[in-house]
């Protein structure tokens, strides 16, 4: 499946002398439990505090405009009680691929939709009432995660503004590790409704 080897009836199977020239996609993570979620972001700790880091000294000005876009439109949401998920991703993805790496992105890519869950255009919208709270959906009780989730990422960008590639990196793993606090403390709000 990945192009590795070839197979010949009646002669027998080949490695090719080649690889592929384009990586074999990561398939999307989708339905874990919180245990798994919990693993992903360990995972994500150090891919996207490295990235933060490379991002700072890599990124372009219209790589630096978009990462800005994608935190106005957070806190437009966060501010209108909408869905900030997203966004968030986004910015997250905007990041990684301002490491000019493509494989911090495909991995992203792959974790992010487990642990920043994004509504999908086949998902029908569900009632509050009927659904479990995800971190990026409206809900009293995670408004204040979203600010801080906000401040978080404004202190991510500033310092990939700056430039400054260590600060960069603590930014990114201190707004992780809260992350993850964030998903237990959620999870443990939602087993005691």
């Amino acid at each position: 499946a990945a192009g590795l080897i070839q197979t010949r009836q009646g002669i027998g199977s080949f490695v090719l002398a080649t690889l592929p020239r384009t990586p074999a996609p990561m398939e999307p993570v989708k339905d874990l439990k919180l245990q798994q979620k919990l693993a992903m972001l360990e995972l994500r700790l150090g891919l996207e505090s490295d990235a933060a880091a490379l991002a700072a000294m890599r990124r372009t000005p219209a790589q630096l405009a978009a990462m800005e876009k994608a935190l106005a439109d957070f806190e437009s949401q966060m501010n209108s009680g909408g869905d900030t998920s997203g966004s968030d991703f986004l910015f997250h993805q905007l990041v990684a691929s301002a490491t000019g790496n493509e494989y911090y992105e495909l991995v992203l890519r792959s974790l992010g939709s487990a642990t920043i869950p994004r509504p999908s255009e086949a998902e029908p919208q569900r009632t509050t009432a009927t659904k479990t709270q995800r971190f990026g959906e409206t809900s009293p009780h995670l408004q204040f995660s979203k600010f801080r989730a906000a401040q978080e990422h404004m202190a991510v960008l500033d310092a990939i503004r700056r430039s400054d590639s260590a600060q960069a990196r603590a930014a990114m793993y201190m707004h992780l590790t809260n992350s993850r606090e964030r998903l237990r403390q959620a999870h443990d709000l939602g087993e005691s409704a």
